[in-house]
């Protein structure tokens, strides 16, 4: 695996069953057939067209036959991720979210919350959409306001054009369409900002820029903050099947692969109309492939339907044209470095951020990212605004493999009780809290 790349083919791993099933038994939902998801029937889908996908044709408009040939419609994705909602005890609010640019931000919002809470924001990571937080909605919108958004480029979101070669254009333009979204919702009060991953290292940026709307900003397993070792040092540490994967990965993006198999699969007619037949696809027996967990991640009573539900969602996600990939290339050096990090070698952007914000890092014991840096900002920083927990026997979806434990430590961090208090998140063996040294 590219160091410290966020993706969702991750190793398999052998956790400890006992307590794999403990955690299930603990997961329970009131059973529907319905989807939770409300959507806007009078909303249009974005248009993609192929220069979307390929800068270098003009634009026009594809019909959606073809669309659904390719794999790559936006209605089978809409209808994959309506899969996904099912059997929620909550009722959730799906709507388009128009910003500047003639550009749509997908987003979905908990109904029947407490109004008078502090509203969640939750940012998903590269190659995900906002239905990652599927085991993790319930859970949060029973006690916040909670809102949830495809990043521009991902998802059901609109795919614009992102230039490869300029870091600097495609930060900003991540960052602002957070901002535009947050104006175009009305969410006019501080809030709880949550990034996973890639969704973590925007989350950072925007803070940077805009921190006076954030109450505290929580970093799950977050992409980006490490500086990049010396070239020498990997050349010398990396082998050479890994070298040739990041030279591939700078001429095409990460999903390529999953759009060019997928018309590839076993003749059917029917998926040039409605491909009832998801096996269709050899995309996505090789998504089954590359990411075996996610057959594990799914609750109680219902985890071969809801592993295949994701997994069918996740392909779609990723089978749409190139656009916020390429925005992650852009901001990504060779074996996934951000260009940009947190963290550098002489200075820490996170000083930008002021003091008054609490930052809560979290990881996964088994995750592939670094937490260097957020133990550098923990010293930085101190114990009274930031924390660092670690969740342990999870890998970098741990909110999805452990769903109790990290709804213990959100408890805990959003509970604003000090940090010498009891707490369910304080005294479970499978959570350590970092400490610093007297």
């Amino acid at each position: 695996m590219l160091q410290g790349t966020p993706s969702i083919a991750e190793e398999d791993e052998n956790p400890d069953q006992e307590q794999y099933e403990d955690d299930r038994a603990q997961f329970t939902t009131d059973r529907r057939t319905d989807t939770s998801l409300v959507k806007n029937q009078h909303e249009h889908l974005p248009q993609i067209s192929l220069a979307t996908a390929s800068s270098g044709l003009s634009s026009w408009r594809i019909p959606r036959l073809i669309l659904n040939f390719l794999s790559v419609s936006p209605h089978m994705l809409a209808s994959a991720e309506e899969r996904l909602y099912q059997n929620l005890k909550n009722k959730y609010y799906g709507d388009y979210v128009h910003i500047r640019g003639d550009n749509s931000i997908w987003t979905v919002r908990s109904l029947n919350s407490p109004a008078d809470t502090v509203p969640i924001v939750l940012i998903h990571d590269f190659g995900c959409a906002s239905g990652i937080w599927i085991q993790n909605t319930d859970f949060l919108s029973a006690r916040h306001q909670l809102y949830m958004f495809d990043i521009l480029g991902f998802g059901r979101s609109s795919r614009p054009c992102f230039d490869q070669t300029n870091t600097i254009s495609a930060e900003t333009k991540f960052v602002e369409s957070i901002e535009d979204w947050r104006i175009a919702v009305d969410l006019q009060t501080k809030f709880y900002l949550v990034g996973h991953g890639f969704g973590a290292y925007l989350a950072t940026l925007y803070t940077m820029r805009y921190g006076h709307w954030i109450k505290k900003l929580i970093l799950l397993d977050p992409w980006g903050f490490n500086p990049k070792p010396d070239e020498s040092q990997l050349n010398l540490s990396t082998p050479l099947w890994i070298k040739l994967i990041a030279y591939i990965t700078q001429t095409w993006t990460s999903f390529s692969a999953f759009r060019y198999l997928g018309p590839l699969g076993k003749p059917n007619l029917k998926i040039l109309f409605i491909s009832k037949s998801d096996e269709s696809f050899l995309g996505l027996p090789l998504l089954k492939v590359l990411a075996p967990r996610w057959k594990r991640l799914a609750p109680i009573d219902s985890s071969y339907q809801k592993s295949n539900a994701l997994y069918e969602y996740l392909y779609h996600v990723n089978v749409q044209p190139a656009s916020g990939d390429v925005g992650f290339q852009a901001l990504a050096s060779w074996y996934g470095w951000a260009k940009d990090p947190i963290v550098q070698v002489d200075h820490s952007r996170i000083e930008s951020i002021s003091d008054e914000i609490y930052i809560a890092f979290i990881y996964g014991s088994r995750t592939s990212i670094d937490n260097t840096a957020a133990q550098q900002i923990l010293h930085q920083r101190g114990s009274n605004n930031t924390c660092i927990k670690i969740i342990h026997n999870a890998a970098h979806f741990f909110f999805m493999e452990k769903p109790i434990q990290f709804h213990e430590v959100m408890s805990e961090i959003l509970s604003d009780l000090p940090h010498y208090f009891r707490t369910l998140a304080s005294v479970d063996r499978t959570i350590t809290t970092t400490v610093l040294p007297e």
